[in-house]
């Protein structure tokens, strides 16, 4: 991980707008309607090139794939993994209740919007298993791809991965609780994520009830 030692690197948190013909495919999806997967993916992976040449032309140092390929903050997970269906309410956030105002005001948001709400993700109903690394090999031949077709060097590019013990969002059982017998898929992360040119990513410390990016 390269660190602002002669100047102050700049980076963003992961996930940047899609644009609006990929995003209301998704929403399709997430509906239950059909989807063209062919299109589906040339339109993701256009959205990524274009994604890579926007930050880089904003200056950005450290760079990835604006999870143009995604269609949320977590729920690309069901479609890699085995073990979730249905879906579940997640609770109003604590300062959304205790302020009436912004509440409304961040209904009223997400209602002018069409996006794939995170609101009602898919509940654990079994062993949650990964299908395989070769979305997660796809994600990152693209990315490489999209980096080497733009001209694009970032000082790092970078990949956001996901951590199912994360609570409240994905990873909830049946009966209320967490998920359990989650198998951990960073060995199949980090061999993918080497292939991406920049320093050799390192495994981060798994902290019992902690949330990750």
């Amino acid at each position: 991980m390269r660190r602002s030692e002669e100047r102050i690197l700049t980076t963003h948190t992961g996930s940047l707008p899609r644009p609006p013909e990929l995003t209301r495919l998704y929403v399709r999806r997430a509906r239950g309607e059909s989807v063209d997967a062919a299109e589906l993916e040339n339109l993701g992976r256009a959205a990524l090139r274009r994604i890579v040449r926007k930050q880089a032309d904003a200056g950005v140092d450290i760079g990835n794939n604006g999870e143009q390929q995604r269609e949320g903050f977590f729920l690309h997970i069901r479609h890699r993994m085995s073990g979730f269906g249905g879906s579940w309410q997640r609770r109003t956030r604590a300062d959304a209740l205790r302020y009436p105002v912004f509440k409304q005001m961040m209904e009223q948001q997400l209602a002018a919007r069409e996006a794939v709400s995170n609101m009602g993700p898919p509940k654990a109903i079994g062993e949650v298993r990964y299908l395989g690394p070769a979305a997660i090999e796809a994600e990152c031949a693209d990315f490489q791809g999209a980096l080497a077709e733009t001209g694009t060097h970032f000082v790092e590019p970078f990949l956001t991965a996901r951590i199912l013990r994360q609570r409240g969002c994905l990873s909830r059982g049946t009966r209320g609780g967490p998920q359990r017998g989650v198998r951990d898929d960073r060995p199949a992360r980090l061999s993918a994520a080497a292939r991406l040119p920049g320093p050799r990513p390192r495994a981060p410390p798994v902290v019992p009830g902690s949330a990750a990016r």
